[in-house]
């Protein structure tokens, strides 16, 4: 893959004003009360519209990497200005591949070997030839009994039955006369409309005198003169649904599209190509793509999600066979590289929403991540949001990719107005969802971002349509990446996803009570971020760099380093006079030259956030390519004898063109975690209380047991002796040295029902290290909670115990659950 220009700068103003010529804009106005239950007013996409009408993400793609894209869904078939919403949708999976057979026709009728006829194919507008040895025509058959493992959707035509099969044939016709009597292609059309870019890549397309051909019967009834050929979704948008031919209530439950792959043997000669139609049978694809880009989500003026001008293109990854719609690496690389191909040979900026993830067993060392960073070092002005993972409360629980240094990972938000309309729950104050998974040993999450939403699905979802996770956070900040794109075409200024992620992360606000490891650098602010970015692209030494690159030394790491400074060891923390040494590098534009690199110069200057973390030398500087290292030491006085800490060393440019939050180039992420170390003089136990927990959130206590323990019992209280009242309640989460979930779920301590919880860790899941015990209030909870957690261990014989510098090398191939 060859190097890009600085920042592209991206000919979309032409088309966006064209558009909002011939259309009035939807969203040129702030509702007097925004719709709750879509909250992209959290991070101030309402207010930006209203100021900015046409900064709403017209111009610009969201690529939905997830389990397809539904382009029935209302909120999912048109943007502000009227025109298409979704120009491509691409199945990476084999989901949507099924395989076909060269037939010929007999007395009038196409047979598939399994007996299966389609009569009537002569009166297509487009018919497929009769006798064409070099174009065969080929048949296959959808039937109802491969969706047997995909929930709500056995029945595919909503006929009461699961058995239903629906015959298609696939052929390849000339040209001219698929353009006469089916049209040019409007999808063709408005990418050529674009730019010269656009234009070329299409008249390209349009060289071939062959285009294929696909006619579904639809109904199932045998015929195909009542169908319409279908083309490659991309070139006329080409939707379709099943149905019965005897049901005439039956519901349309998901749209379907499909495309075409010419294959050929070794000699050249035609074999059966690859027909894939693409749907989204898991419906996550779909409700994240409204989050990101909806316009007027269930037919509702006002409902719209944080872009709602932006264009979408489906790359689907997660094959709904699976379990939880699962995806493998090399799909996952086929799906980005569509995405990273289709801005380049389009013209257009493409940001990524990728809603999918796994656990990390060494976070930050994961061969997807390492190739992504690669990816985006290669392709700048392609910008990739991701989620952080759902494996929280605990420390140290980002999952992949989202811990890769170059991708936009976001946390699961809860405001006050959202928990009230969403959940009918009156929290006291703005908060994370426990689930929202937590950073250590990388500095993740980059943000935070709404965490729930009412979205677009497929029809055959039924209920609320109310989905939650970081899978519904991380499209939010792709919608607000969209707008800041859109804002920045039509200003005309270059920018590139390293200023976008810096815009964001300087531009947030910071959510009261959060810790850093909790919420990164804040709730997503999009004029914030605008504020930041504008004097970015300005800025010439913005250009020059994409990133930097961080290490430091941890314990936690098979190889003992890691971007981020987290101290979680058995003996503490280094602390002063001892020094914690970070070695800090340029990730530059892949257009400098060997000269400017070689001429780079750059000086910091560094204030810590806290004062337990002191910088060794306030200014700093890095020449050319070689590593600067930054040195910190932690003040034991300031640091607790039990509990966590965490804060950031922020660098700021010195003396060159950005000033204010805009000079923020990086931050250097350090958490110390102590736990009570008990043993023979406290019985082997230790007790943490707690009063005022409030719903929705948790708090964190540490302990550590003796080396050689055979047993460790986790207890917690809540009841009327504590002063628990009804209302109250809470769940513990025991989690081990890595972050891993142990011990299961014991469910929810309360004071009317089960006032006491208790869970038991055993060999081998226990082993030695500072174990965290997570107490997380229920978001319903009507009333405070007090509570007491006792942990206790059982010890045998004691064995040496672990060194301060004990390293954590247990985790390799440790199935966990999808970050999903």
């Amino acid at each position: 893959m060859k190097a890009t220009s600085t920042g592209r700068r991206f000919p979309l103003v032409m088309l966006a004003m064209l558009a909002l010529a011939a259309t009035t804009s939807v969203a040129a106005e702030r509702p007097r009360d925004p719709w709750p239950y879509l909250p992209s007013d959290d991070i101030g996409a309402v207010d930006w519209r209203a100021a900015h009408p046409t900064w709403d993400g017209r111009g610009v793609v969201i690529a939905i990497l997830d389990t397809g894209v539904d382009g029935y869904a209302p909120g999912l078939t048109a943007t502000t200005t009227g025109g298409q919403k979704l120009l491509d949708t691409r199945d990476f999976t084999d989901e949507g591949v099924w395989e076909v057979v060269a037939v010929e026709p007999e007395d009038g009728a196409f047979v598939h070997p399994d007996g299966m006829r389609l009569e009537g194919a002569a009166a297509l507008a487009v018919a497929p030839p009769s006798d064409d040895k070099a174009y065969p025509v080929w048949m296959g058959v959808l039937d109802e009994p491969r969706f047997r493992n995909v929930d709500d959707l056995q029945d595919t035509n909503d006929d009461g039955d699961r058995t239903d099969r629906f015959a298609f044939l696939v052929y390849a016709a000339p040209r001219a006369a698929v353009e006469a009597a089916l049209g040019a292609g409007r999808g063709l059309d408005l990418l050529a409309g674009l730019n010269e870019t656009a234009a070329a890549t299409v008249a390209a397309e349009r060289e071939g005198s062959r285009v294929w051909l696909v006619v579904v019967d639809t109904d199932g009834d045998g015929r195909l003169d009542d169908e319409r050929p279908l083309r490659d979704f991309r070139v006329d948008w080409d939707l379709f649904g099943l149905r019965g031919p005897d049901a005439p209530d039956s519901r349309t439950l998901m749209a379907w599209s499909v495309n075409v792959t010419a294959n050929e043997d070794w000699l050249g000669a035609p074999e059966a190509p690859t027909v894939s139609f693409h749907h989204d049978s898991g419906s996550h694809g779909s409700h994240c793509a409204g989050i990101a880009a909806g316009c007027e989500v269930g037919g509702q003026p006002g409902l719209h999600g944080a872009a709602p001008g932006a264009w979408l293109i489906s790359c689907k990854i997660g094959d709904n066979r699976l379990s939880g719609g699962a995806t493998r690496t090399e799909t996952m690389k086929k799906a980005f590289e569509h995405a990273v191909d289709f801005g380049e040979r389009y013209g257009l900026p493409v940001v990524v929403n990728m809603s999918f993830g796994i656990n990390a067993v060494e976070e930050g060392d994961d061969a997807i991540g390492k190739w992504l960073d690669d990816l985006l070092a290669e392709h700048p002005e392609f910008t990739v949001c991701t989620s952080n993972g759902n494996e929280g409360p605990g420390l140290s629980t980002s999952g992949i990719p989202a811990t890769s240094r170059s991708l936009i990972a976001s946390g699961a938000y809860l405001s006050r107005a959202s928990g009230e309309d969403l959940y009918q729950a009156r929290l006291p104050r703005a908060t994370l969802f426990a689930f929202s998974s937590r950073g250590g040993e990388t500095p993740k999450p980059d943000v935070v971002a709404p965490g729930s939403a009412l979205s677009t699905v497929p029809g055959f979802v039924d209920g609320s349509a109310r989905f939650n996770g970081t899978s519904m956070a991380s499209p939010q900040t792709a919608g607000a990446v969209a707008c800041l794109l859109s804002a920045a075409g039509q200003e005309g200024l270059e920018v590139h996803w390293g200023m976008l992620k810096r815009a964001l992360i300087a531009g947030a606000k910071p959510v009261p009570g959060l810790a850093l490891f909790e919420q990164g650098g804040g709730l997503v602010d999009i004029r914030g971020a605008w504020d930041v970015l504008r004097p970015l692209a300005l800025s010439r030494s913005a250009h020059q760099v994409l990133d930097w690159a961080v290490s430091v030394d941890c314990p936690f790491q098979s190889d003992g380093k890691s971007s981020a400074a987290y101290w979680r060891t058995p003996g503490g923390a280094p602390v002063s006079p001892e020094r914690v040494t970070f070695s800090v590098k340029p990730v530059f534009h892949p257009d400098l030259g060997p000269d400017e690199k070689d001429a780079f110069f750059r000086s910091f200057t560094f204030r810590s956030e806290a004062p337990w973390l002191q910088v060794i030398s306030r200014k700093r500087y890095v020449r050319g390519d070689a590593a600067m290292e930054v040195d910190v030491a932690y003040d034991a006085r300031q640091l607790p004898a039990e509990g966590v800490v965490s804060a950031r060393v922020i660098a700021a440019l010195d003396g060159g063109d950005l000033s204010g939050p805009a000079a923020r180039e990086f931050d250097l992420w350090n958490t110390v975690v102590s736990g009570v170390a008990v043993g023979p003089q406290d019985g082997f136990a230790t007790t943490f209380s707690g009063k005022g927990l409030q719903a929705s959130t948790n708090r964190r206590h540490y302990v550590q047991p003796p080396a050689g323990a055979t047993a460790m019992r986790c207890r917690l209280e809540v009841s009327r002796q504590l002063g628990a009242v009804k209302g109250a309640g809470a769940a513990l989460e025991i989690c081990d040295p890595e972050g891993a979930v142990r011990g299961g779920w014991a469910g929810y301590a309360r004071p009317e029902s089960s006032p006491v919880v208790d869970t038991t860790i055993l060999p081998p899941e226990l082993r030695p290290g500072i174990w965290e015990l997570n107490v997380s209030a229920a978001i319903g909870n009507l009333a405070d909670t007090d509570y007491r957690s006792r942990s206790r261990s059982t010890a045998t014989k004691p064995t040496r115990p672990p060194s301060p510098r004990w390293r954590a090398r247990a985790r390799a191939n440790r199935p966990r659950r999808s970050s999903r």
